[in-house]
């Protein structure tokens, strides 16, 4: 039904347990029926040997005691339109019944390295080292992080730089028309059209406040963030949608859905005018509201709930992750007395 990461998937966060969801809780009992079982197996681009322990074996069984059942999500046609018809009506519906699996491979990946999933078919009685045809596979790229908390920390890691602007020339970059949706060199020749120099993606992460002069004294204009891994990531899962030809026709779609997003946090005051994002999500650039000079800017990388019953689960919320925490006092050109 889906799997993260998603197949191509890009910059995974290592240590993150692989995740993968069945549309149906019968997947280990068809094998079973024919002498067969089913186990996960990846394959690092390095060669290496993943760790294999007792209670984290490798290859990582779907059996019983991996594969979790979960309450009915996504149905059948069938069975969506005899639930549609029936409820309110005296036939009672259980909202407790089992229509999908779920397991969790935790096992710890290498960063930098491209990996191979494979769900393979094996005789029952093969040893637990054995292989067989692949059923299903999936590939993806692990990226510098660990973790998504290791990811804001970079962030953390280099002060924050501040740089002079011209008066206003920033802050028109978050009225175009463009800005909601920046595409190719947009950002960068706008940018450049403002005064900067060119300025290429860094490999650590990098924040800069931009000041412009200002009456009784200079003012933060705008802030660019800069990431080595993107700070935007989607993934696509199965959204149910209703068609308008024929009218009211329901169907289950593939749609590609925000999991991971950077923006102001609170905590801190309300200065953020507009965010324009880079293709590929490694570069922001945040207008702020005027008057910003004194006040606390908080931008925080946030994890999406994904309140699916095959994903995160209806009572999961959203996650914090501060990644810059800093008090605008003023320009680098003033003088402390």
């Amino acid at each position: 039904m889906c799997c993260t990461p998603e197949d191509g998937e890009q910059h995974y966060f290592g240590e993150t347990p692989i995740h993968i969801a069945f549309n149906t809780p019968d997947v280990g009992r068809i094998y079973d029926a024919y002498g067969k079982r089913l186990q996960v197996r990846l394959r690092a681009a390095s060669f290496r040997p993943l760790p294999s322990t007792a209670s984290v074996p490798h290859p990582f069984p779907l059996t019983p005691s991996t594969l979790t059942p979960i309450k009915a999500s996504i149905l059948s046609p069938w069975e969506a339109a005899t639930v549609e018809q029936l409820t309110g009506s005296c036939v009672p519906i259980s909202g407790d019944r089992v229509r999908h699996v779920i397991t969790t491979v935790p096992i710890p990946l290498e960063p930098f390295t491209d990996y191979v999933l494979d769900i393979e078919m094996v005789d029952k009685t093969a040893p637990d080292t054995a292989s067989g045809p692949v059923v299903w596979r999936n590939g993806f790229t692990t990226g510098r992080f660990p973790t998504i908390g290791e990811f804001a920390k970079s962030f953390q890691l280099n002060r924050v730089l501040h740089r002079f602007s011209r008066p206003g020339a920033l802050q028109a970059i978050g009225t175009q028309p463009w800005a909601t949706d920046a595409q190719g060199n947009q950002l960068d020749a706008a940018m450049i059209a403002a005064g900067l120099e060119p300025m290429g993606v860094p490999t650590a992460a990098r924040v800069i406040v931009f000041w412009e002069a200002g009456t009784p004294a200079p003012q933060p204009a705008a802030v660019l963030v800069d990431s080595s891994a993107p700070m935007w990531r989607r993934r696509t899962i199965p959204v149910e949608v209703t068609a308008p030809t024929p009218p009211f026709m329901k169907q289950y779609e593939m749609q590609s859905i925000a999991w991971l997003e950077m923006g102001e946090e609170t905590g801190g005051d309300a200065i953020v005018d507009k965010v324009v994002r880079a293709p590929g999500g490694q570069r922001a650039l945040i207008t702020l509201k005027p008057n910003a000079r004194g006040k606390t800017l908080r931008l925080a990388l946030t994890k999406v709930a994904m309140t699916q019953t095959f994903l995160d689960g209806p009572t999961a919320v959203n996650e914090n992750f501060t990644i810059v925490d800093t008090k605008l006092t003023r320009a680098p050109w003033e003088e402390v007395d």
